[in-house]
């Protein structure tokens, strides 16, 4: 996959996804429940403090109209109708180049178990993995 950072500070996150997404067993262990997706809820576990978590979250993702300035093809691709994209990391295959969501929803659990998107801005990629 090939993800690209928004308008957000987490590059450090994004670093750490990069690794994971590598093995896509890691990656579909984290999303639980994947008929539950159907009804616009998604469980996703993520490892904190020692203990597995599992955080639940909505389909609903921040977007924005505003140009991206990166020159790549996540970057490049859109997501929504309208000319909105996505606020922030954005995802897509490498090698269909199909728009992908595990590293929107897994920035989004990520940010609801520390509180908030603003409370991710900024931190260590030994923390993120």
């Amino acid at each position: 996959n090939d993800l690209a950072q928004g308008g957000l500070g987490d590059c450090w996150f994004l670093s750490a996804l990069s690794v994971v997404a590598e093995r896509h067993d890691l990656v579909a262990k984290l999303f639980l429940d994947t008929a539950r997706a159907a009804s616009g809820c998604q469980g996703l576990r993520l490892f904190m403090d020692g203990a597995w978590t599992t955080i639940l979250v909505d389909d609903q993702l921040p977007v924005t109209s505003k140009p991206r300035r990166e020159n790549t093809a996540a970057a490049a691709a859109p997501v929504t109708a309208g000319g909105l994209s996505l606020a922030y990391v954005r995802s897509r295959c490498a090698t269909t180049g199909a728009t992908t969501l595990w590293a929107p929803l897994l920035e989004k659990a990520y940010a609801k178990a520390h509180g908030s998107f603003k409370s991710i801005s900024g931190g260590q990629i030994a923390e993120a993995l």
